[in-house]
């Protein structure tokens, strides 16, 4: 055979590629991270099970207790004076808070999850009566966050018990759901955070959401939720505030 003949090509590297270690779920970045308005543990739970289309229950039961964190009960709401539930621990500063930490870290490939609770506080802060039992919200932020298309999340200085008002707009948080009005789980089994879009849903539904899951929104026009009366503002920008 004439060598001339033959085609030259280039020198192939067959070397296999490094790829990195893959997470088992989304590696979501947290809202808020280093600002004021750092979205805590259970809100970055809702979202995580958000993005994945499953429910937050779904993803206690199946996959966290893989990873260290405790199969128990997460979705329970703590209603008296001194009493607190399970589910608050989750955004404090012990055992409990460090045990999901390191589940949901792990799942999501993610090392900077304790900033989303008060452990970064825990010489400062007394444990006892720290964080609040049940949800709370400030409608007119999620009602912001949501006109400008930015994530409903739940920061973590709404998860306190000494926070009382919403240091931006002024106004007492809401501790109870506009539909039914019972309080709310800090973490919602069969909800997603905010679940805004039922301003829009019909009445019966709201009504489902807010004794089964979180419904922190409120129909339009409803000046009584909030009190927020007319075009909210466009709220605190996570991203703009400053350290």
């Amino acid at each position: 055979m004439n060598n001339d003949s033959l085609a030259t090509y280039e020198t192939w590297d067959m070397t296999a590629p490094v790829v990195p270690p893959r997470s088992r779920l989304f590696h979501i970045d947290p809202v808020g991270l280093g600002t004021p308005l750092v979205e805590c543990l259970t809100s970055y739970i809702s979202r995580v099970a958000q993005a994945h289309s499953i429910s937050p229950g779904a993803l206690q039961y199946h996959e966290v207790p893989k990873y260290g964190a405790p199969r128990q009960n997460i979705f329970s709401c703590g209603i008296k004076s001194r009493a607190r539930s399970f589910t608050a621990g989750i955004n404090a500063i012990g055992t409990l808070a460090a045990d999901f930490v390191s589940s949901i870290g792990k799942l999501t490939a993610r090392n900077d999850l304790q900033y989303l609770t008060m452990i970064p506080w825990k010489s400062l802060f007394p444990t006892q009566m720290l964080m609040r039992g049940v949800a709370a919200w400030c409608p007119v932020c999620l009602a912001s966050w949501e006109q400008a298309a930015k994530p409903a999340y739940v920061p973590l200085l709404w998860t306190l018990e000494v926070v009382k008002f919403c240091p931006y707009h002024r106004r007492p948080l809401r501790f109870t759901c506009p539909h039914c009005s019972l309080p709310q789980p800090v973490l919602g089994q069969c909800s997603w955070v905010g679940v805004l879009r039922a301003m829009q849903a019909p009445a019966r539904i709201r009504f489902r959401q807010g004794q089964s899951g979180t419904v922190f929104g409120s129909p339009a026009g409803d000046a009584g939720v909030g009190d927020m009366g007319g075009e909210p503002d466009r709220g605190p920008n996570p991203s703009r505030v400053s350290r």
